[in-house]
């Protein structure tokens, strides 16, 4: 045998040892080792809270007070305990900011709800706003959560 042929017997049996080598360590199915776990959980991951328009808040609280509620629109008294989401282009809100807050008589009684002094409210609110004036805003309820 010569040598030409001897070291291409042994560079052969070197490369198939190299190739089986590798080939054995990426496998990722039977080695405990190297098992990816996933630790994302669907079920427990937060729904991300829809959008709001511009000019619209999110928040939670409580009716502090009712006004005329024999017309068609009527205020009422709203203290914030917790600003869930603004919309873009609203301006800030803070907790226990109070705000007086326009809502229709016929709005409510399409959602079938019955304001009351004390009621604990998940509403989106809207403002309206007067060119030029800042005091010239209105806050309106415009859905409830």
């Amino acid at each position: 045998m010569s040598a030409i042929s001897l070291w291409s017997k042994w560079f052969s049996i070197l490369v198939l040892t190299v190739f089986l080598a590798g080939c054995g360590k990426n496998d990722t199915k039977n080695s405990p080792k190297s098992k990816k776990v996933d630790t994302t959980d669907k079920q427990t991951e937060p729904e991300a809270a829809p959008s709001l328009p511009p000019n619209a808040a999110r928040i939670m609280g409580h009716v502090q007070s009712l006004g005329d509620t024999s017309t068609s629109t009527f205020n009422i008294s709203f203290k914030i305990k917790q600003i869930k989401g603004y919309g873009s282009s609203t301006r800030p809100l803070s907790k226990n900011q109070e705000l007086q807050l326009e809502v229709s008589k016929q709005f409510l009684e399409k959602k079938g709800i019955h304001l009351q002094s004390g009621d604990s409210l998940h509403i989106v609110i809207s403002q309206t706003m007067t060119l030029g004036e800042e005091s010239g805003s209105t806050w309106r309820i415009v859905d409830f959560k």
